[in-house]
């Protein structure tokens, strides 16, 4: 499925982070031709609909966030350097010496300043700089930096999208762009089948900062039921299997009390019957996820989630596995063909 991996590479190439998810805008085009109505709310979520074939008012949501984690400006310093906050979930650990681009007008390329090892004080060499301290050089003057950057353009980490071995690949905000993609392949196979009902595919906004997006949809669209599509922590060198789900071996299914018992049951059906390698992800409570928003929406929506394993979470170099995204694409198609549907 090489439209796939064409699909996340091209949606990864832009920046979008949490509240500016209409500079998506590769999002739009690519969901264009397939679309019976494609729109933006006022939260920023990209809806592309698929109606059914005779009106029948049944309705499926699958949900995909959009949006990635950044960071904030706050303010620059006389030395022309740019001071910043977390937007969203970035581990500091991450940044000094990390490339950013800061989204002003026009936009800039940065370097997160950082000291060689040789002028650090020994007392220094081990502690983890905190947020505040860090500062952003995109090497102007503090003159020309105050005329293009102003407080509360949003930054984004940046990389480029490489190809690993065992068909894995590496970028930024594979979470969730991956899954993005995926409901992106999803669709164009849609484009000339008609269901026995609605599918709603929402590219959500706001996931980083508790699904306000997801819940605005859900609470708008009123499906019957929705699956929502996320990353989960994949097994890395610092890991272990308890703590994180291997990458390549299949998808995690949510298993939570607040996701639906049946619904979940119903997927994990497909994956059997079609020999679609998988695992379970046990959460005691609430799952971290847009599922958290959309299954308290309005009486309730009966909600599952599916999850594919990646590591290095909230970095400029995520990994995922494109045979998972693969397998979630046909676990996807299963289930709507169960429903009702035909996808080829």
């Amino acid at each position: 499925m090489e439209n796939l991996k064409n699909y996340l590479f091209e949606l990864c190439s832009e920046n979008a982070p949490s509240g500016r998810e209409d500079l998506l805008l590769s999002l739009e085009r690519l969901c264009k031709p397939f679309a019976d109505r494609l729109y933006r709310d006022a939260k920023n979520n990209l809806i592309a609909v698929k109606y059914a074939k005779n009106s029948c008012g049944e309705k499926i949501m699958l949900d995909a966030h959009a949006d990635e984690v950044g960071l904030i400006v706050t303010g620059i310093d006389d030395a022309g350097f740019i001071h910043f906050a977390n937007h969203a979930g970035i581990d500091a650990r991450i940044l000094p010496a990390s490339t950013v681009t800061v989204l002003s007008k026009p936009s800039l390329t940065g370097v997160v300043a950082t000291l060689p090892p040789h002028l650090l004080k020994s007392a220094d060499s081990e502690k983890i700089i905190k947020t505040d301290e860090m500062v952003i050089d995109v090497g102007h003057t503090a003159e020309k930096c105050r005329q293009t950057v102003k407080v509360g353009d949003l930054i984004c980490l940046r990389s480029v999208c490489t190809d690993l071995k065992n068909n894995l690949v590496m970028g930024k905000c594979f979470d969730n762009r991956a899954c993005c993609a995926v409901l992106l392949t999803l669709l164009s196979k849609m484009s000339s089948i008609k269901t026995d009902f609605d599918v709603y595919f929402v590219f959500s906004a706001g996931e980083e900062f508790g699904g306000y997006g997801a819940h605005t949809a859900a609470f708008d669209i009123m499906p019957a039921s929705a699956v929502v599509l996320d990353t989960t922590f994949g097994v890395c060198p610092y890991t272990s299997k308890s703590k994180g789900k291997p990458l390549g071996e299949g998808v995690a299914v949510g298993v939570a009390p607040i996701l639906d018992s049946h619904l979940t049951e119903s997927i994990i059906g497909v994956a059997r019957a079609k020999g679609i390698p998988f695992c379970y992800e046990v959460m005691s409570g609430k799952t971290g996820t847009n599922a958290d928003s959309i299954v308290t929406t309005k009486t309730g929506i009966p909600t599952a989630l599916l999850s594919l394993p990646l590591r290095y979470m909230h970095s400029a170099n995520e990994i995922v596995s494109l045979d998972d995204m693969t397998r979630l694409f046909h676990i996807l198609s299963g289930y709507l063909e169960n429903r009702g549907g035909i996808i080829r």
